[in-house]
């Protein structure tokens, strides 16, 4: 019953992602626990501990990124009691991040059937869609929504650019482009719906919802998730499919494209011919690296670039940033942590697997995710941290089963 509960759980955690805010807006005052997410997890923990009082044994099965995660915790730690100046606002992130990341154990140990990950993919997707459309809302009828945000504390609304309640458009483009892979493998993938067209109906409607609100948000960052992401989908098809000559000439087109681009963007920014946005990306970043170079080893403290920076605002790069706040091992143990989750999702991904599609679209979904971190900021938002973690164990999981190291309780 208490399993059942942590995955129903899961599932309302994964739906509710986006649709965060501050506790003391419904009038509860709990310490240390201000959000409603942060409220979720509590609660998931909760139950993990009363499973492991009801089966009297430890329930936590090792995987490999749990190294990774326990050391970029530790770092984190170090760097927010000793080089911060602000030890209370970077502990709160340091536990917040890692507190939200219990989600993925949490996965990993509780949901050990084909049909629950599935599901819990599913209700992402749905509480994704959900956010897409009040966002769309918003841009109908911009000042009618008012109560609403104020209880999300959005107060501010511009209609020519919507963001939904993610406080603002970058956000509400990280969150809604990094899930739009993992949706589009469902429509084209999920073999329970290939032979029920009208059973793809619900996906098409999220898709367009999804790619409207991304539209109308006015961001560019998320093209560029966009691109990885479905690259990501593309290169897995054709692996999959064998088609060796057709990746082959896919890839150096791909190839091709990337390397005009990167010299494109390179050559802009040597003859300083950038918009003001871009030229301001590029002020924060060298800003950050200032920041790196005085104190190289122990960093300034964990999310205490936008204290520290002269323009009071996040690097927009995360390893940039993951460089300035952590020190010269923060970068490194980033890319450990990353590495570990992409070669534990897709293990067996090119195997014969009903589940094979749901690697797909976490390691999609998460090369979105990344690709937009290069030029904006939102590692530090919960609805973003928990998509991460969230991704991750989506597909962890579905590697697990496919590898039959999943077993019923």
């Amino acid at each position: 019953m208490i399993r059942r509960l942590l995955f129903v759980g899961c599932c309302i955690f994964a739906f509710t992602a986006p649709f965060d805010f501050p506790l003391k807006n419904s009038g509860i005052d709990i310490p240390l626990i201000k959000s409603f997410l942060i409220a979720e997890i509590v609660l998931l923990i909760l139950l993990w501990e009363l499973v492991i009082i009801k089966e009297r044994r430890i329930v936590f099965e090792k995987v490999p990124i749990f190294l990774p995660f326990f050391f970029f915790f530790l770092l984190h730690l170090y760097s927010s009691i000793f080089p911060s100046d602000r030890l209370i606002w970077s502990l709160k992130y340091t536990l917040r991040f890692f507190g939200i990341g219990t989600i993925l154990f949490i996965m990993i140990n509780f949901i050990d059937e084909p049909y629950k990950i599935r599901r819990l993919a599913l209700f992402l997707c749905a509480g994704a869609t959900l956010a897409a459309l009040f966002a769309l809302i918003q841009y109908r009828w911009p000042y009618g929504l008012m109560p609403l945000q104020r209880f999300f504390q959005d107060h501010d609304v511009n209609p020519a650019r919507i963001r939904g309640l993610f406080g603002w458009p970058t956000n509400m483009a990280a969150y809604l482009g990094s899930t739009l892979p993992l949706l589009a493998v469902f429509l084209f993938y999920d073999t329970s719906v290939r032979h029920r067209w009208w059973r793809k109906i619900p996906s098409i409607a999220s898709l367009g919802i999804l790619l409207s609100a991304l539209l109308l948000s006015r961001t560019r960052g998320w093209i560029l998730g966009f691109v990885a992401g479905f690259t990501v989908i593309w290169g897995m098809h054709l692996l999959r499919k064998k088609e060796n000559r057709a990746f082959r000439l896919g890839a150096a087109l791909l190839a091709v494209v990337c390397v005009c681009t990167i010299a494109s963007g390179a050559a802009r920014i040597m003859e300083n011919d950038l918009e003001d946005s871009e030229r301001c990306r590029v002020q924060l970043a060298h800003d950050a690296i200032a920041l790196f170079y005085k104190n190289p080893l122990k960093g300034i403290g964990a999310d205490m670039v936008i204290w520290s920076a002269p323009s009071h605002a996040r690097a927009h790069n995360l390893f940039i940033e993951a460089a300035a706040t952590l020190g010269i091992f923060g970068p490194i143990l980033l890319v450990w942590l990353l590495l570990s989750v992409v070669c534990s999702a897709g293990r067996g991904v090119f195997g014969d697997s009903r589940l094979f599609f749901l690697q797909v679209g976490s390691l999609a979904s998460l090369a979105s995710f990344l690709g937009h971190t290069l030029v904006d900021s939102f590692w530090h938002n919960s609805d973003s941290i928990a998509l991460f973690w969230i991704l991750s164990g989506i597909g962890i999981c579905a590697a697990r089963m496919n590898a039959g190291a999943c077993r019923k309780p």
